[in-house]
């Protein structure tokens, strides 16, 4: 067996490039395929390998002499791919490790004798977690050139417990009037048993192409447990992991929320009294030191991240979180809107080093003008059942002495973006606002929902009020302002 396993170390060696050598070691060693099927008797062996999709890769030969491999991958490596040389170190380390013990491993056992509808449910057993190595176990060869003319899967909903999808296929074998078609796939399970069905009523022993295309689909494009929706109970069980979440009971789940199936995975999206409702745990810290600029800060979508401490017990935060998004007319279009947020069991957050804002570096703080969040004494005792014993909506003052110079205006400015067209902020976008040298309130409206508390916020400057909740369409208010507290200035 020594001089087998030598032959298939010189075979991958001598046959293959050194960019192809060396990425076919690094997928070796990172373990990304799986032996399928080995007949040492036949000089057979069988892998799937992990690439930019499953790919297929066989052996023949490595007793005798004169080793053969072939790979389904479409790339010209001038000689062995890196698939193949992965599959040869990963046979000759097997046959060194495992000599005489397992001459044969064998295909699964398929679950037809003969030939069914593809109407008829194929059963994968134990699905979850879905086995992205012996999916290709489950289709046949020839079935093969069916998923290679398929032009796009797509989603079709969640319905009736099962998921659907729709494949549209060019058929070179049919009529010339009717080689684009169109097929469907159900997914259901039962009794832990991924049930497979197409509507092109095929007849095959397994896997029809458009169902394995499908599956196919679920693996390249879908959260890992994606499938477990399908589960019994699934979608009750995430009701109340998110009910728990966001402390709220079971009962009143639908008033809020609702779930959804995409084609990605399992959304829980806020309706009616839900909207604008802010998860603790999203509320969450990250290093400014790394994180900086307009454009990080627009992939976070958080741009002003607190940490919720459990120290605590009954404390309050309330502070501001600034959304960068795009804009939802027009994707090019950055658009920079503020809104309030309250926490409890909270504690001082302090973060340093925010080097701009602005993607055109038009404002520059510097680190000496740290963003701090600290905790309103006046909310500090409030707990629960104090609020129960009031005015559901509570107002709180904090007085403005001075707000912060922007681009290099006078204080008491305020700066406001206006729509474009164009992917960038320059300063020529900003259209000044300037109010008079008053002292200025900013109005926190504390309101009590029935499960959980809203902050609505107004900024009153020179008799002139702005509300910081409620935003235009074209014109964003730039959240910049300093809240004086403890005689000292707060950037916010």
């Amino acid at each position: 067996m020594a001089d087998h396993i030598t032959s298939i170390l010189n075979h991958a060696f001598n046959l293959s490039n050194a960019r192809s050598f060396e990425k076919g070691k690094a997928m070796f060693d990172k373990k990304a395929l799986d032996l399928v099927y080995l007949s040492i008797p036949g000089e057979t062996a069988s892998y799937a390998v992990q690439g930019t999709r499953l790919y297929h890769v066989d052996i023949y030969r490595f007793v005798s002499g004169g080793i053969h491999t072939s790979c389904n991958c479409p790339f010209d490596w001038g000689g062995l791919c890196k698939h193949e040389v992965a599959s040869l170190l990963h046979l000759a380390q097997y046959l060194k490790e495992d000599q005489g013990k397992a001459e044969f491993i064998g295909r699964p056992g398929q679950g037809f004798a003969k030939k069914r509808s593809a109407a008829e449910p194929y059963l994968l057993s134990d699905y979850l977690p879905f086995d992205k190595a012996n999916l290709r176990l489950h289709i046949a060869p020839m079935e093969m050139q069916v998923v290679r003319n398929i032009r796009s899967v797509e989603f079709n909903g969640f319905r009736e417990g099962s998921l659907r999808y729709k494949v549209d296929i060019w058929n070179p074998q049919a009529s010339i009037y009717n080689r684009e078609q169109k097929f469907e796939v159900l997914l259901s399970e039962k009794d832990r048993a991924l049930n497979v069905s197409c509507d092109c009523e095929k007849k095959v022993e397994q896997l029809c192409g458009h169902g394995y295309a499908a599956l196919q689909f679920i693996q390249e494009y879908c959260e890992p447990d994606f499938l477990k929706v399908l589960s019994p109970g699934a979608l009750e069980k995430i009701k109340k992991q998110s009910s728990k979440k966001r402390g709220i009971p079971f009962e009143v789940f639908d008033d809020y929320f609702e779930i959804t199936v995409t084609a990605k995975g399992i959304k829980v999206k806020p309706v009616k009294q839900g909207e604008g409702f802010l998860l603790t745990d999203q509320i969450k810290s990250f290093d400014l030191e790394k994180e900086t600029g307009a454009n990080k800060w627009q992939k976070k979508k958080m741009s002003l991240p607190v940490h919720v401490s459990e120290e605590e017990t009954e404390s309050y935060l309330l502070g501001f979180y600034i959304a960068f998004y795009d804009f939802m007319y027009n994707p090019k279009v950055p658009t920079i809107m503020i809104r309030p947020f309250m926490a409890r069991k909270g504690k001082i957050s302090t973060l340093k080093n925010y080097a701009e804002f602005d993607p055109n570096k038009n404002v520059k703080i510097t680190d000496s003008q740290a963003l701090i969040l600290h905790k309103i004494e006046e909310l500090e005792d409030l707990t629960d059942a104090s609020f129960e014993d009031v005015e559901q909506r509570k107002l709180i003052y904090l007085k403005v002495s001075e707000l912060f110079e922007l681009l290099e205006n006078e204080p008491f400015t305020f700066v406001q973006y206006k729509s474009t067209g164009r992917s960038k902020i320059s300063k020529s976008d900003f259209r000044e606002v300037t109010f008079s040298s008053e002292k200025a309130e900013i109005l926190f409206e504390l309101r009590e929902d029935p499960y959980f508390y809203s902050l609505n916020t107004q900024l009153d400057i020179g008799g002139k009020v702005i509300d910081l909740s409620v935003s235009s369409d074209k014109v964003k208010l730039m959240p910049y302002f300093v809240v004086e507290y403890g005689s000292k200035l707060f950037l916010y």
